[in-house]
């Protein structure tokens, strides 16, 4: 059995976008999971059954925290802006899943294995449930420094938005690593020029 642990890191703080003329101090916030300072965990618990006699993907379930969603086991996404000016700005998120998986215990251990991030994908999900229509679209991470989950052009004229998702990650299973406890952290940047 392996079982592999995501953390999920934002900036200190579905599929809805909206654009309204805000008021106040200019800000960005992610809120990535639980609305506090505690990283939450995507876990894939990788059964027996799971690898054989065919190798299945496993969908993570949220966990040290993380808010109830809908889907059950997703993790909130909100990307909200409050800008001051009339000019059109990009707001951009992009997630760093460079470092890939590494064994943390159990028969992996010193062997040097890293799981690639690249085996990790997303289905997005409105807040209240349904298929995605905005916001951060489904994807898989690249294992890239930089990766961009989500752009939008907020108009002129238009001071701020919110966007609102939950993701579902699921795990490819497709290559057979040792048995043990995986672990990494994703992080998550969002910014607005």
């Amino acid at each position: 059995m392996a079982f592999l642990a995501l953390s999920l890191a934002g900036v200190p703080a579905s599929g809805l976008v909206l654009y309204f003329d805000g008021s106040g101090q200019r800000s960005i916030t992610l809120r990535v999971g639980s609305n506090d300072a505690i990283v939450n965990n995507v876990t894939f618990d990788v059964l027996n059954a799971d690898v054989a006699p065919t190798p299945t993907p496993v969908t993570g379930v949220a966990g040290n925290g993380a808010p109830a969603v809908n889907p059950a086991g997703g993790v909130l996404f909100v990307v909200s802006t409050n800008r001051r000016g009339g000019g059109a700005d990009v707001v951009r998120l992009t997630a760093n899943s460079s470092a890939g998986l590494t064994c943390s215990s159990g028969v992996c251990l010193g062997a040097g294995i890293t799981i690639p991030f690249s085996t990790i994908s997303w289905t997005s999900y409105e807040i209240l449930g349904g298929g995605f229509a905005s916001g951060i679209p489904s994807g898989t991470f690249t294992g890239a420094a930089a990766q961009t989950l989500f752009t939008n052009t907020v108009p002129a004229g238009n001071d701020s938005l919110i966007a609102t998702n939950v993701l579902l990650f699921q795990y490819a299973n497709t290559t057979l690593y040792p048995s043990g406890t995986y672990t990494g952290r994703v992080t998550y940047t969002l910014t607005v020029p």
